[in-house]
Parts: structure tokens; sequence; C-alpha cells
């Protein structure tokens, strides 16, 4: 079994590696951020905190959301992963959660969240981490900006490797 301290650390390491995909394709990111209370709150009400925060630019002209997640054994991710999705889908900008690791059961719970993202439409995709960093790319290099409107259209190309 992982102990509390080893997947905390699996969990700042994917926020740390998910900045880092989003500054290498020259995207101004930040790890660990607190989103401003004007874009969004949780869905509770309070102050929420991102996993990564992208400045908003051409591609995001109201900035990116992003919730990562590392899970590395089965357990409490399936009543975690919803609550994800509703929040990044609350948000004014677009939202994404990035679901990684070996964990048993990982790709039940990919399936299903693909599916129930699409209560939510502001939270444009949910994707592994290769997945993430092949879609960043793509959408640079398209040019078309992503606002979180029109998400349905746009779907079939987020939800890759289901």
């Amino acid at each position: 079994m992982v102990d509390g301290t080893q997947n905390n650390l699996s969990g700042m390491s994917l926020e740390h590696g998910v900045a880092s995909i989003c500054m290498g394709l020259g995207f101004n990111a930040d790890a660990r951020r607190m989103l401003d209370p004007s874009i969004g709150l949780a869905p509770h009400g309070t102050k929420t905190n991102l996993s990564v925060w992208v400045y908003p630019c051409d591609l995001f002209p109201h900035g990116l959301g992003i919730d990562a997640s590392s899970y590395n054994e089965s357990g409490s991710a399936y009543q975690k992963v919803p609550y994800k999705i509703i929040n990044a889908g609350g948000w004014k900008c677009p939202g994404l959660v990035i679901l990684d690791g070996d964990g048993r059961g990982i790709g039940p719970m990919r399936r299903f969240a693909v599916e129930f993202v699409k209560e939510y439409p502001k939270c444009v995709g949910v994707f592994r981490l290769d997945e993430f960093k092949a879609w960043l790319a793509d959408a640079k290099s398209a040019g078309k900006p992503i606002t979180g409107q029109g998400v349905a259209e746009i779907q079939q190309t987020l939800l890759l490797g289901v």
C-alpha cells in the first residue's frame, strides 16, 4: 500500500510536471495556485486551489484551470473524480482534469469521467498526462481560442485514448 506522504509527493510531482509542460510550450503557468474567486469558487462556495493555472493568452483568453491528480492505488479516487469535474465545470474559464497514475481501476474510472464530463461544458476534458501534452501541443498549433464555449464541438478531439 502507498502511504499518504508518497501519494502527496506523487501529486505535487504531477502538478509541477503539468506546469512544466505548459511552460515548455510557451505558456505562462503557475503550479499550486489559488483560483481567483472572481473566476470561480468550489461547488460549496469556498475558494478553490488549482493544480496549475495557465494565465490568459491568445489560446486561452480567460485562462485555463487544471486539476491534476495522481492515483497510484484504487480507493477514494472514485469519490473524488465527479467532484473534480463539477468543480472545473463551474469556473468562468475553461477547466480540465488530469487523472494519472497506475492505480487499479484507473481505466474504468477514466471512461466514467469522460462520459460524466459531458454534463459540464466548461470542463473541456479528462486526460492522462501524455494525452494532455499531445492535446495542448495540437491546440497551440491549431491556434483556435478555447474559451469553454462550444465545447461540444471539440469534445471528440479532447477525449483521446479512452
